[in-house]
């Protein structure tokens, strides 16, 4: 719902992405709780799957997580600063 209001995409171009995202996401059980998201304590289980999966990003839009910028050696960035770092590589 969120892409078809924010971005005006059709259900197909939904539907397409999603399953290029699945197709490269890892399901992940995180074992701990991490409390570090202090404006919005439901944004912590992005930072807890984060740390689970290992990985060396977290791109988001959310107001909270990008204020916080880096959790251990987790950079938050949000999807156009991701793309500009990307694109540099």
């Amino acid at each position: 719902q969120k892409l078809k209001q924010k971005f005006k995409w059709s259900q197909n171009q939904i539907f397409t992405t999603i399953k290029t995202i699945i197709k490269s996401a890892k399901v992940v059980q995180p074992q701990i709780k991490i409390r570090a998201v202090k404006m919005d304590k439901s944004d912590d289980k992005i930072i807890e799957a984060a740390v689970a999966g290992r990985v060396n990003y977290i791109i988001s839009g959310d107001r909270h997580l990008l204020k916080i910028k880096q959790y251990q050696k987790i950079k938050i960035v949000a999807p156009t600063e991701f793309l500009s770092i990307y694109l540099r590589k």
